[in-house]
C-alpha cells in the first residue's frame, strides 16, 4: 500500500481518465448525471464528489473499499452538509471501472481537497453552474471547467 505520508501522484494518462469520468448522483434509487442534477437543483454553492475507494489509485478488495466508504459516509454526517450517493465510472468501455462515493454540498474548496487528502484520493470532482472539473488533492492542479 502507498505510504500514508506521501502525496498521491497523478500521471498525465490518469488525469485524462479523470477528466473523462462519468459522474452521477443517486437520488431515491435513480442515477442522474451530476452536472444535470445539480444544475437543475440550482444549489448556490458547488458540490464536491469524493470517494474513499482505492487510495492513490491503488486497487483494494471490495470489502476494504466498502468499509472505507462507510467510514467516509459517517464522517460526512455533519451539520451544514448535504450528502448524496454518487458514482464515478470510466467512459472507456475497454477499461471498465467504477467507484461509488458521495456528492457533498456545503464544503469549501479547501475543505473538499483536505477531505480528499484525508481519504488518500489523488483527485475529486467539483460540480457547479452546469459544469464540472477535476481538482487535484495533493497537487496545485485543476482541470478546466467542462460543460456536459
Amino acid at each position: 500500500m502507498t505510504d500514508p505520508d506521501e502525496p498521491c501522484v497523478i500521471t498525465d494518462s490518469s488525469w485524462r481518465g479523470y477528466e473523462r469520468t462519468n459522474v452521477r448522483v443517486i437520488v431515491h434509487g435513480v442515477e442522474t448525471d451530476a452536472v444535470e442534477f445539480f444544475d437543475a437543483a440550482s444549489y448556490p454553492e458547488p458540490a464536491f464528489v469524493v470517494t474513499a475507494w482505492n487510495p492513490c489509485s491503488e486497487p483494494l478488495d471490495l470489502e476494504t473499499n466498502e468499509a472505507r466508504n462507510a467510514e467516509l459516509r459517517q464522517a460526512l454526517e455533519q451539520p451544514g452538509l448535504t450528502v448524496f450517493e454518487a458514482i464515478g465510472e470510466s467512459a472507456d468501455p475497454t477499461d471498465p471501472w467504477s467507484e461509488p462515493g458521495f456528492a457533498v454540498v456545503g464544503l469549501s474548496s479547501d475543505d473538499a481537497r483536505a477531505l480528499g487528502r484525508l481519504w488518500r484520493q489523488a483527485a475529486i470532482f467539483e460540480v457547479h453552474g452546469g459544469r464540472r472539473r477535476v481538482v487535484a488533492c495533493f497537487e496545485a492542479r485543476d482541470g478546466g471547467w467542462h460543460d456536459w
